[in-house]
């Protein structure tokens, strides 16, 4: 429900006559409906405005600090692929190559542990990580 607040408002003469005019032509009953309607305008214009742009900058930053998230979490993951690739580049045979795949498992498993052991180093990351895994905005 409304609430009744009484105001006085001092309008100069020009705007009276500004106002007499645009209500007649809109035929709008009286300066209170008037008035009633500019502040609504008035304030939704500002309020959708404002409320646009900041929610239109709140999604840019969630989408950039998502993209910052994913690509820290990706370089890491390839710098230690990488490590783990150089070790092994040489071609091997027979015995030595089963040795050799053997090994790669292990390091591999290796690999995931000490990833996961600094993804838990910060964990406000990692909460941010599990927090949109599970929810599905990764």
């Amino acid at each position: 429900m409304a609430k009744k607040i009484n105001f006085t408002l001092y309008i100069p003469e020009q705007l009276n006559k500004d106002i007499n005019t645009y209500c007649t032509a809109k035929n709008i009953d009286s300066k209170n409906e008037f008035i009633r309607a500019a502040i609504t305008h008035y304030l939704n214009k500002d309020y959708e405005e404002h409320s646009l742009i900041l929610s239109s900058f709140e999604r840019l930053e969630k989408e950039v600090s998502n993209l910052k998230y994913s690509n820290e979490i990706l370089f890491g993951y390839i710098h230690r692929m990488h490590q783990n690739l150089i070790a092994y580049l040489p071609e091997l045979e027979g015995e030595i190559a089963d040795k050799a795949n053997i090994s790669a498992v292990n390091r591999i498993n290796y690999f995931m542990k000490y990833f996961s052991e600094n993804i838990k180093k910060d964990p406000s990351m990692f909460q941010n990580i599990l927090h949109r895994f599970v929810t599905g905005e990764l």
